[in-house]
């Protein structure tokens, strides 16, 4: 399966890939996004977006661990649930019941407004 993900994220043009990266850095801290909806912003669909997020290569640049599933429930992060969970709370997102309050989640238009 890993393989195939992998081929999956080579499939997809560099260019498309390091947009995706940047736009994701422009998000503002204190709010997170959705797989769906940063998909949504560059014609991708969530697993595309989820690939790219996967296979980031500078976590502390382009802060994957601010996209979260459409209804705010933590995915994987290949640094751990943990540390996820650690950065999120550092930058201030509240979560209940392991979730991402929906107050902190943007959608592709509000994040438009920063």
């Amino acid at each position: 399966m890993e393989v195939d993900s992998f081929l999956f994220f080579m499939s997809l043009d560099p260019s498309l890939r390091m947009r995706v990266l940047q736009d994701l850095a422009s998000l503002p801290t204190g709010y997170v996004t959705t797989y769906s909806a940063l998909g949504r912003r560059h014609g991708l669909h969530q697993r595309a977006i989820a690939s790219i997020m996967r296979h980031n290569k500078e976590p502390d640049t382009y802060p994957c661990y601010r996209v979260v599933a459409a209804d705010g429930r933590l995915s994987g992060y290949a640094l751990g649930l943990p540390e996820k969970i650690r950065r999120l709370s550092a930058d201030g997102i509240i979560m209940k019941s392991g979730r991402v309050d929906a107050g902190n989640i943007l959608s592709e238009w509000e994040w438009r407004d920063f």
